[in-house]
């Protein structure tokens, strides 16, 4: 009994570990960019920094974070105060130190009230450094936008950023894992991985580092995760990709 206790114990250890260890990105600069009236629910017009943060626009108001629901639904700056969800925003870098900067939500930093150069007031987000704080995944990363469309009704939406990377992955590693995508992420019964252009074998592993899967992997195939119980997953594919993804 006191063996169980303490692998529990142990499990939400490691749990709380993986949702809660501070990271700071300062890997080789990478840009973002959505062209103007793209269509915003397309994965290429979609920065998918992680499985909990995907960053894009409408033609019209700020950027949100469509991995947690799109805003189509929505007719002003006040219904999307909070975007992107999960989330959080300071003006400065990294190598200030995260923790003398001011975070706040997109809109509260006033980096933009919704439409920068548009008939909303704000401040455009152009040219300023600035730090983007991932709440849930607890990860900081330095960016400056490049460009920034004009976002009234009659905007167009188009926007450009650089940002920081992983600094633990090499520039090859980080354009595997940049081509791959698992998907839905959350998932329940099956996932897919996007971008694959042929076959890979991979092994899955626990957030305990215990192999619960080794297969193979087609394009447009999917993955049974029917069995595998609740929590966080690793997929290692021999070409040196990893992903992760959440199983509901």
């Amino acid at each position: 009994m006191k063996t169980k206790i303490t692998i529990a114990v142990l499990t939400l250890f490691l749990v709380w570990l993986e949702g809660n260890t501070q990271t700071e990105w300062t890997g080789p600069k990478i840009t973002f960019t959505k062209d103007n009236s793209a269509d915003w629910t397309l994965e290429a017009n979609q920065d998918r920094i992680t499985s909990n943060v995907w960053l894009t626009r409408q033609n019209q108001w700020s950027i949100f974070n469509i991995a947690q629901g799109d805003i189509s639904e929505k007719t002003s700056c006040i219904e999307i105060d909070g975007q992107p969800y999960d989330t959080k925003w300071a003006f400065g870098t990294i190598a200030d130190g995260v923790g003398t900067l001011t975070f706040d939500s997109f809109l509260g930093v006033n980096f933009t009230n919704c439409g920068p150069g548009g008939s909303e007031s704000g401040v455009s987000p152009v040219g300023i450094n600035a730090v983007l704080h991932l709440i849930t995944d607890n990860i900081y990363i330095d960016i400056k936008f490049l460009s920034w469309a004009i976002g009234d009704s009659g905007g167009s939406g188009g926007f450009s950023y650089e940002r920081s990377t992983d600094q633990n992955l090499d520039v090859n590693d980080f354009e595997l894992n940049k081509a791959l995508l698992v998907f839905p992420n959350p998932s329940q019964n099956f996932i897919q991985i996007t971008g694959l252009t042929n076959q890979l074998n991979f092994k899955m592993h626990n957030i305990l580092g215990v192999k619960v899967l080794e297969n193979k992997i087609e394009p447009n195939k999917k993955i049974d995760i029917t069995n595998l119980g609740k929590g966080i997953y690793f997929i290692n594919f021999e070409n040196g990709a990893i992903l992760k993804f959440i199983k509901q």
